[in-house]
C-alpha cells in the first residue's frame, strides 16, 4: 500500500486546530478496558509506556490516573501543548511532538506501547517495526478505537444516513465491525513482529443532544474541512432528526482492542 505521507500531515493539522474540542468533547474510554490492558501485559507499577497519537491525552490519563509513567508521541503541536498542559503538575507524563515513524531513541525501552484512535494513521507496516523496536522482548502493544455502531434502530439509520451523506461520521452496523476486525487482526499478523495476538470489545453507551453532537463532529476532519453553507445544511437536517426524538439521541459505541506481545 502506498501512503500518501503529506496527506496524513494535512489531515492531522486539521485535529490539531480543533484542539480545544477534540479535548472536550471526543469520548473517553472504558475502565474495563484499562483494566483489561493491565492485568493482560502484566505491567508493574514502575511500567514505562509508550503512548502513539496521544493527541491532547484521552487516553493518556487514565494509565496517569493509575501512576504510570508515559511518553507521548503526537504530530499536532497545539494538541501537544494540551496535553503538556494538563499534565504538568504529574511529573508522569512526557510529550514528544512529531510523527512517530519519524521519531528516534526510542529502543528497547517500554514495557508498553499503546495507540488510542489514532494508529490508522500510521504508515504501516513500518509503524508494526518501529513498535517492536521501542519494546523491551515479551512485551505488549495495544491498539484501541472506540467505533461509531448503527444499530438498525430507525433512529441510528437516520443518523447514519445522514452522517454518510455528509462524510462525517461512518456507523458501522455489527456484522461490518467484525469484518473489518478480521482484516485488521490479520495485517498485525502479517506484520510477523508480534504473537499472541487477541481482540476485544467493550461495547457502550452515550446520551446526547443535538449541541453534543455538533461538538463532537467539530473534532473530525470530514466536519472540520467542510464549507460554512453545507454546514448549514448538515445541521438543519440533524436538527429535525433531534427534534423527532425529544432533542436528545443514545449513542452507541463499540470501543475494540488488539493486544499482543513482541517476539
Amino acid at each position: 500500500m502506498k501512503w500518501d505521507l503529506e496527506g496524513i500531515r494535512n489531515e492531522s493539522q486539521k485535529f490539531d486546530e480543533s484542539a480545544l474540542f477534540y479535548d472536550k468533547y471526543r469520548p473517553s474510554y472504558p475502565k474495563e478496558l484499562i483494566d483489561s490492558i493491565i492485568s493482560i501485559s502484566g505491567i508493574r507499577e514502575d511500567a514505562k509506556i509508550l503512548e502513539i497519537g496521544a493527541g491532547s491525552g484521552k487516553a493518556t490519563e487514565l494509565f496517569v490516573n493509575r501512576g504510570y509513567n508515559l511518553t507521548c508521541i503526537e504530530l499536532g503541536e497545539k494538541l501537544a501543548q494540551k496535553g503538556i498542559e494538563k499534565f504538568k503538575d504529574t511529573g508522569q507524563v512526557e510529550y514528544i511532538v512529531g510523527r512517530f515513524e519519524e521519531v528516534d531513541g526510542l529502543d528497547k525501552d517500554y514495557d508498553l506501547a499503546i495507540s488510542a484512535q489514532s494508529f490508522h494513521w500510521v504508515q504501516k507496516p513500518l509503524g508494526y517495526k518501529k513498535i517492536a523496536d521501542a519494546l523491551r522482548p515479551n512485551s505488549y502493544c495495544a491498539l484501541f478505537w472506540n467505533k461509531y455502531i448503527n444499530d438498525e434502530s430507525p433512529i441510528s439509520n437516520e443518523l447514519a444516513e445522514i452522517c454518510k451523506e455528509y462524510g462525517v461520521l461512518y456507523m458501522l452496523k455489527y456484522k461490518e465491525l467484525l469484518e473489518a476486525s478480521q482484516r485488521e487482526k490479520a495485517e498485525i499478523e502479517e506484520s510477523s513482529y508480534f504473537k499472541n495476538i487477541r481482540f476485544l470489545e467493550y461495547p457502550w453507551q452515550q446520551e446526547q443532544t443535538l449541541e453534543d453532537f455538533i461538538n463532537f463532529l467539530n473534532t473530525g476532519n470530514g466536519y472540520i474541512g467542510m464549507k460554512e453553507e453545507r454546514k448549514n445544511e448538515l445541521k438543519e437536517k440533524l436538527s429535525n432528526m433531534f427534534a423527532k426524538n425529544e432533542d436528545k439521541i443514545t449513542r452507541n459505541f463499540n470501543c475494540i482492542l488488539y493486544i499482543f506481545q513482541n517476539i
